[in-house]
């Protein structure tokens, strides 16, 4: 989409956050602020963020940032939340997106889920993307009336790099048993007893 279509999304925190898996009950509190519910599960925990988001759209259509922060009430768990995104326009209907951004998740639940989350954020933001270029395509009357796509759960994100990370460790044990089934090399083996 043109770069002021892909601003404008970003700009409209209700229409983007569809494509954000989690997000529930979004409501705007000032000009530039929100308030939301963001549901994860990490590892055999659930959890309810409560926080604020920030966007600030003062540099549209070249520059957006965003910050959250929220707490679970449960767990006492804090999540942190921030990019920055740059909109470059490539050509008259297509426009790239670079948003490096941080995240944070401290409390019980961080223990359960970093290596998993950073594993699979990359399927994460492809999912994201995807829903975001059906949003616009559908906005401009796509090719083929493309619907949005539904954002991914994120537990469904999580259990696949689950079972990944589950298939890498069972490999690598397959490995070892085999490595241990082989006859040591000759120099080990012991030698016959030439007195009998």
């Amino acid at each position: 989409a043109s770069r002021a279509a892909v601003a404008e999304l970003f700009g409209d925190v209700v229409a983007v956050s569809r494509c954000v898996p989690g997000i529930e009950g979004i409501e705007r509190v000032g000009d530039d602020r929100y308030r939301a519910t963001l549901r994860l599960r990490v590892g055999p925990i659930a959890t309810q963020f409560a926080g604020d988001l920030r966007m600030d759209i003062s540099r549209a259509p070249e520059r957006f940032v965003a910050q959250a922060r929220g707490v679970d009430a449960r767990t006492g768990s804090q999540a942190e939340v921030s990019f920055t995104g740059d909109l470059q326009r490539l050509a008259a209907a297509r426009t790239q997106v670079r948003a490096p951004g941080a995240a944070a998740l401290r409390g019980r639940p961080a223990q359960f889920g970093p290596g998993v989350m950073q594993r699979d954020g990359q399927q994460l933001v492809g999912e994201f993307a995807t829903c975001v270029n059906a949003t616009l395509a559908q906005a401009a009357g796509g090719v083929d009336g493309a619907r949005p796509h539904a954002a991914p759960s994120l537990l469904r994100v999580l259990l696949r790099g689950a079972g990944t990370w589950v298939a890498q460790r069972l490999g690598a044990l397959r490995r070892r048993v085999r490595a241990d089934r082989r006859e040591p090399p000759a120099a080990q083996r012991p030698r016959p007893d030439p007195t009998g």
